[in-house]
């Protein structure tokens, strides 16, 4: 068993891509899964589907008898898995809440965009300045999103549609969100396990949706006994695999490789809504996509010589 764990984590090393590729594939139903149960509160949504990813995490840094144990030896560094637990928390819920007003396509274009707040948080923080192709980037974001506010009316005239702006708003600072979380994921993981790691940081999820649930007061229960299911398919696939295998990936690779995989998920989940849901994304919300697609690809690709994000 410990020799085949080895030899799966020299693999691993050997092509850390391929955890990325599988990493975005089990992320991209995310969307699908949430919108299935959506009639829930989104706070629910996310509390169950970070409770089980961390439950089931420690579990397997027991089984795996993970050499640097559970929690982190440096006082900060506990204060820092706490912190990223709430950035995770706001992510989720109010990612999910986006999901009410929204496409999937609309929804999970807007997520995605976080290599461009990557590149300002590494500017505000780091002092890190971007170059000319960061600078177009950043630029073409902003303008892809104001155009997505819009729609297209029956004559023909663009309108803005006020579901429009809250999803996008809504999406938009969840992505902001995940920055911090993969910020702080980039720090911690290159001495700490990543089941330990990742169990405790969504536990400390769990615990702030809890207690956003008790000032808000909305149930913890699911409206039916079946989305549990849902619920832990959510935290077995887009958890598990896909976010744990995003953060074991800024161990190994750099922030860029991460942000250009993330670009696979609004494909596959404006596929599966399209096939499952009959969800056709406005007009402007392809030109948007396309326009955020570029900007990534000039943070992600060719500026990747130019300046690292951190």
């Amino acid at each position: 068993m410990v020799n085949q764990q080895k030899k799966f984590l020299q693999f691993i090393h050997q092509h850390p891509r391929l955890i990325l590729v599988i990493s975005t594939f089990a992320v991209g139903p995310a969307a699908i899964l949430t919108k299935i149960i959506i009639y829930n509160s989104a706070l629910t949504i996310a509390f169950w589907r970070v409770l089980f990813a961390g439950i089931i995490s420690l579990l397997l840094s027991n089984v795996l008898k993970e050499k640097s144990g559970v929690l982190p030896k440096r006082h900060k560094d506990r204060w820092l898995i706490i912190i990223a637990g709430v950035f995770l928390a706001f992510h989720f819920s109010l990612w999910f809440e986006s999901l009410r007003y929204v496409s999937v396509a609309l929804s999970v274009i807007v997520v995605t965009t976080t290599p461009i707040w990557m590149t300002l948080a590494a500017l505000f923080f780091m002092k890190i300045f971007p170059t000319k192709n960061e600078k177009i980037a950043i630029f073409l974001v902003i303008l892809s999103i104001i155009i997505m506010l819009f729609e297209t009316g029956n004559n023909g005239a663009l309108v803005i549609n006020k579901n429009f702006v809250i999803g996008t708003i809504l999406a938009l600072v969840s992505s902001w969100f995940i920055v911090g979380y993969f910020f702080i994921a980039k720090r911690i993981l290159s001495t700490q396990s990543l089941w330990g790691y990742f169990g405790l940081v969504n536990l400390s999820a769990a615990i702030t949706l809890a207690l956003l649930l008790l000032l808000k007061r909305e149930s913890f229960l699911p409206l039916h006994f079946t989305d549990f299911g849902v619920l832990l398919i959510m935290a077995l696939g887009p958890s598990l695999i896909g976010h744990a295998g995003y953060n074991y990936s800024m161990k190994l690779t750099r922030p860029h490789d991460v942000g250009f995989a993330i670009l696979g998920e609004p494909i596959i989940a404006s596929v599966l809504a399209f096939f499952i849901f009959k969800e056709v994304p406005a007009l402007t919300t392809i030109l948007g996509g396309i326009l955020i697609f570029i900007a990534i690809y000039l943070v992600v690709v060719i500026s990747e010589e130019e300046a690292p994000l951190i």
